[in-house]
């Protein structure tokens, strides 16, 4: 009975540990299971917001475009504009150009005719410019410009000068061409100082035109 009993208890021992081992390989098999699952779902997160991260450096770029298509927009004039703006600053260096020569003429016809003959063109020369300006305060009256008014204003400025050379031929005789000089000079300047201002003035206004039409575009 002694040896029967023996061999049934080794038996069952080895059956508890067997079952033991059982559990064991079970459980280290849960915790790789686990530590697999972890890895994964780190993988998977670390994926996302690389993706995440791309998504939102494409955004970035589209944005960045967007933002220069919009300044260029609101800093380019279109070529009509720029051709209009060009039109009226050449009238106001060929404007300039014709009152420059006229003083340069006047001078040389000091130096050159008889006083009594220069005397009667000057007269006849602002007599000129007074008909010339009238002229242009007829037109600017029917086509209401501001931009003819003002040239006729100048013109009659220019026969005023005209008239104040013949105080300035008898009384100051010795200066009188770098008076004439001095005039076509002033002349001058305004006439540079004039196309500055219709260049700013008017790119300005092209400007705020463009990005007026940019803001209804947008509104749409």
């Amino acid at each position: 009975k002694g040896e029967s009993k023996l061999p049934k208890k080794k038996k069952e021992k080895e059956e508890v540990e067997e079952s033991k081992k059982i559990i064991e390989e079970k459980s280290d098999n849960k915790k790789e299971k686990d530590i697999q699952e972890k890895k994964e779902v780190k993988e998977n997160k670390e994926k996302k917001e690389a993706l995440i991260k791309k998504e939102d450096s494409i955004i970035d770029e589209k944005k960045m475009e967007e933002i220069g298509e919009e300044i260029r927009k609101q800093t380019t004039i279109s070529k009509k504009r720029q051709n209009k703006i060009s039109t009226k600053i050449f009238k106001n260096i060929v404007a300039a150009s014709i009152i420059i020569t006229y003083f340069i003429f006047i001078n040389l016809g000091y130096t050159n005719l008889e006083p009594q003959t220069y005397l009667v063109d000057l007269q006849v020369f602002s007599m000129i410019a007074i008909g010339i300006t009238i002229l242009f305060f007829e037109q600017a009256y029917k086509k209401d410009s501001d931009e003819l008014a003002l040239f006729g204003i100048e013109i009659l400025i220019l026969s005023i000068c005209t008239l104040m050379t013949l105080y300035i031929g008898i009384n100051y005789k010795e200066k009188y061409t770098y008076i004439i000089n001095l005039i076509s000079m002033l002349f001058a300047i305004y006439y540079v100082a004039k196309s500055i201002v219709i260049y700013c003035k008017m790119r300005r206004k092209a400007l705020k035109r463009v990005s007026d039409i940019n803001k209804i575009g947008r509104i749409k």
